[in-house]
């Protein structure tokens, strides 16, 4: 069932999770919104949810994502669809494919299957067995924008929720001097429904200055009623929690 026509889709939260270095529980993003700071650090979550054997094959991006994921899905259905976003993806395995592919001129098969933007969402769905709709997403500096684009899109088809999950790494050293954002490891995820509480809007395209990568930045906003809209980096496409103007 569509929306008529003209009408803006939008949604709500009915759920979410986060993990980055020294923010592991949601009290401490609760505390983290009033004052957000750039995660850093080494750690690394359990990923508890993963058999060991996937376990083993994941990195920190994908754990990281797959303790968001487990959080906001143990209870919806298992045809729920899945959007991921990650601007860079599993860049830093990536990067030692290259280099492997240099020295010795091969791959391991099993690491090339995991550095595929959708390796992530691949694990999620071995591990709970499931069959649902699942898209991952790379849109460079709009990437946040299509995250919520397309979970939009699915909402407007009838779908009763949608799962999404953003997540990114530390960029590699010899890839850092192409950065046009700050860098962080995080992942949030969030279970959205049909609502009018965030609706986009088209208004004339503001430059932003960020101090967070903008998936980051973007979870702030969801997360912060006291923050009345969003404004993507590119286009013109803005966010407006109910009760704030553009």
């Amino acid at each position: 069932m569509y929306p008529p026509y003209g009408a803006a889709p939008g949604f709500s939260i009915r759920n979410w999770a986060a993990w980055a270095p020294g923010l592991e529980s949601r009290q401490d993003w609760l505390d983290w919104r009033a004052d957000p700071r750039l995660p850093v650090g080494d750690g690394a979550p359990a990923a508890a949810c993963l058999p060991p054997l996937l376990r083993r094959r994941a990195m920190r991006l994908g754990r990281m994502a797959l303790e968001c994921l487990a959080a906001v899905s143990c209870d919806v259905p298992a045809d729920t669809p899945v959007v991921f976003a990650s601007r860079h993806g599993e860049a830093l395995r990536s990067q030692g494919l290259i280099r492997e592919l240099l020295d010795e001129e091969s791959v391991s098969p099993q690491s090339f299957s995991l550095s595929v933007h959708n390796a992530t969402l691949g694990l999620y769905t071995i591990a709970n067995g499931c069959h649902a709709n699942v898209t991952a997403l790379a849109g460079s500096n709009a990437t946040a924008s299509a995250l919520l684009t397309e979970a939009m899109g699915l909402l407007a088809d009838g779908l009763a929720s949608v799962l999404i999950i953003a997540c990114d790494e530390m960029l590699p050293d010899c890839y850092a001097s192409y950065a046009d954002e700050p860098q962080a490891p995080f992942a949030w995820a969030a279970e959205l429904v049909a609502s009018d509480e965030f609706t986009p809007s088209i208004q004339p395209a503001v430059p932003a200055s960020r101090n967070l990568p903008e998936l980051l930045d973007l979870f702030r906003f969801l997360i912060d009623p006291q923050q009345p809209v969003w404004c993507a980096s590119s286009g013109a496409l803005h966010w407006q929690r109910a009760g704030g103007s553009c």
